[in-house]
């Protein structure tokens, strides 16, 4: 039986395993301790499942995708012209072999996304030993001094978010000196301690005023996506998907299908089906719109609802109406705060920070769609 998918969906995260040496507090995937892996054999379903008109992307994911680093390098080797290749790592096991024989040769078509929080201790790994410092000074500053160009990305629970400011400066440092694109995702988690959204909005003033004396100046302006996608909804103020539920699927090692990299790890309420048998995407529109927020808020412009996971996990059975308040309080830190500096600013200012955003607009466009065949997407992503 051949599975389809609807022709909206451009992207696949495969779990080639689920294993992973890391034990990072707010990592949601369960099977960390089991090294399981996806058998190439079925390569060929996933890439007969896309009916987008563009090359799709498939985004290597776990656990730790680089464990298993042969069988991800024979997947590149086999189906090169068949996708746009991306990875996930934490940068803590076969990096930079990977870089040298996976990415170097395919580096055209190839995202690296390097996950690093911060100076401070988000990640362990099983033998309890912190990770920060070795990833950032043994995996990230010598790809990049190797002229190899590296996305990073921080979470911010209640722990990173304290020293939001101070990364931030650290990947604009990054991004001045290497080719290396920077972004930031608030954490899936079930609660935040009310010290989260103090934290969050003193951090976000010194970072919009950090950003302001930048665009006070000509010249290149750097500035994380989750930020310029909200000034973006802001300035547009129209409703916005604000949980990305749906936009992809997600493969597990045993070929399961879900719609979402966390609602993978809940029960098979989720599940989409396996492809090896049939997918069903019936489960999206309530998952993405029938649970939309109905309330009537100035917010609209940035959410709707929030992460469907947070919702399901702390109302099973109202999911599909009933909102966290932690997700208000989130989100209503993130309006105030970029409203308040987006009526600071000048002409100047307006004028720069407008470009940066139309740039970031023709980026998501382009990264949404796998539409840049002819261009070289890292280098868009760093810039």
């Amino acid at each position: 039986m051949t599975v389809k998918l609807p022709p909206i969906i451009t992207h696949c995260y495969l779990m080639v395993t689920e294993f992973c040496p890391l034990r990072c507090e707010y990592c949601y995937i369960k099977n960390r301790h089991i090294m399981n892996e996806f058998p190439i054999e079925w390569m060929d379903k996933i890439k007969n499942m896309f009916t987008c008109s563009s090359k799709p992307r498939l985004i290597f994911f776990g656990g730790e995708p680089l464990v298993k680093k042969d069988l991800i390098k024979h997947i590149v080797e086999k189906y090169n012209n068949d996708f746009q290749f991306q990875v996930v790592t934490n940068g803590t096991v076969n990096f930079h072999e990977f870089m040298d024989e996976v990415y170097e040769p395919n580096r055209r078509k190839f995202d690296i996304q390097i996950s690093w929080d911060g100076e401070i201790d988000t990640r362990n790994n099983f033998m309890n030993k912190e990770t920060y410092q070795s990833v950032y000074n043994d995996s990230i500053l010598p790809e990049l001094q190797k002229g190899r160009i590296l996305v990073g990305r921080a979470v911010l629970n209640e722990t990173s978010v304290k020293c939001f400011y101070e990364t931030y400066l650290r990947f604009k440092e990054l991004n001045k000196k290497y080719m290396f694109g920077a972004d930031f995702t608030i954490a899936h988690q079930l609660s935040f301690p009310e010290s989260y959204h103090n934290d969050l909005r003193d951090n976000l003033k010194m970072i919009y005023d950090d950003f302001s004396n930048d665009l006070q100046n000509e010249g290149r302006h750097w500035f994380p996506n989750m930020l310029l996608k909200t000034i973006n909804n802001i300035w547009n103020n129209k409703s916005v998907i604000s949980c990305d539920v749906g936009n992809y699927v997600v493969i597990k090692p045993n070929g399961d299908v879900y719609p979402c990299t966390i609602l993978s790890q809940i029960d098979d309420r989720f599940k989409m089906g396996n492809i090896n048998t049939i997918i069903n995407t019936e489960v999206i529109e309530t998952l993405k719109y029938e649970s939309s927020c109905q309330k009537d808020c100035p917010f609209k412009s940035i959410c709707d609802g929030g992460c469907r996971y947070e919702r399901i996990k702390n109302f099973p059975s109202t999911w599909c109406s009933d909102i966290c308040s932690h997700t208000c309080d989130i989100y209503k830190v993130m309006f105030e705060e970029t409203k308040t500096f987006l009526d600071s600013l000048n002409d100047v200012q307006y004028k720069h920070l407008k470009k940066l955003v139309n740039d970031y607009d023709e980026w998501e466009l382009c990264y949404c769609n796998n539409d840049h065949e002819d261009i070289d997407n890292q280098q868009r992503m760093s810039e």
